[in-house]
């Protein structure tokens, strides 16, 4: 495994791991083609500082691209932390004020480290060059034999918690990477949200694909976290600024 592609494997994610929040997707939507790409997702994911907060990582990765679904898991990610906590306000302000913080609630990691535009699509070969990789099932199998074990010992270290997966169609990888594949869950929503009780966590779906009724779900999830979750209301750091 070469250098590069070491620290991506290790690369814990954005914001603050010790935080009451943890969110995960399978990838990055923006692909790495360059060392200068490198550079700045290194740059990215050290965003546990003042210097690299949410308003970095916007204006580099997603700012340029409005109305793409680039922003939309953060957004959602804000939506459910407000919801759950009970916070009133205007979700943008809040998010420019919280989300990637230093020290606050909310932490966004890919179960994947590479970017490429589409899931389902290979990496692109200059960036298959970079990281040393001669298949995609040779970095599939680096995934789940490395950063898998290093996410699941990062995820460990914090109990007070809720997980929130997105991804219905990759909840299989989800539960191989947190160590659920022999946990019973709860249906939830007819099976649209399946909720792992003792490990606080919860496999959705992706909320935003043309928002078809996805606001309830969204809700019904802010209500059960709020009901179920060891994750209470606590102060979010635009209080603390």
């Amino acid at each position: 495994m070469n250098e590069y592609l070491k620290t991506m494997m290790e690369f814990a994610g954005y914001g603050n791991p010790e935080g009451k929040y943890w969110f995960v997707g399978m990838e990055e939507a923006l692909s790495i083609e360059n060392r200068s790409d490198l550079k700045d997702y290194q740059q990215g994911i050290m965003c546990n500082t003042d210097e690299h907060n949410y308003s970095y990582y916007k204006k580099r990765f997603y700012k340029e691209n409005s109305g793409s679904r680039y922003t939309a898991i953060y957004d959602i990610m804000g939506r459910i932390e407000m919801g759950s906590k009970g916070i009133i306000g205007e979700l943008d302000s809040w998010l420019d004020s919280n989300q990637f913080r230093k020290g606050c609630d909310n932490f966004y990691t890919p179960l994947f480290p590479l970017g490429k535009a589409r899931i389902r699509k290979p990496l692109p070969q200059i960036s298959m060059d970079l990281f040393g990789l001669d298949t995609m099932s040779q970095y599939k199998e680096m995934v789940e034999n490395h950063r898998f074990p290093f996410l699941r010992s990062v995820w460990a270290k914090n109990q007070d918690k809720v997980t929130i997966c997105f991804g219905k169609g990759y909840w299989d990888y989800f539960k191989m990477a947190f160590g659920l594949e022999s946990v019973k869950p709860e249906s939830l929503e007819d099976g649209k949200i399946l909720f792992f009780q003792e490990a606080n966590t919860y496999l959705v779906p992706f909320f935003w694909y043309g928002n078809h009724g996805m606001g309830k779900h969204i809700e019904f999830l802010c209500k059960h976290i709020r009901k179920s979750s060891r994750v209470t209301s606590g102060q979010d750091c635009a209080s603390d600024q």
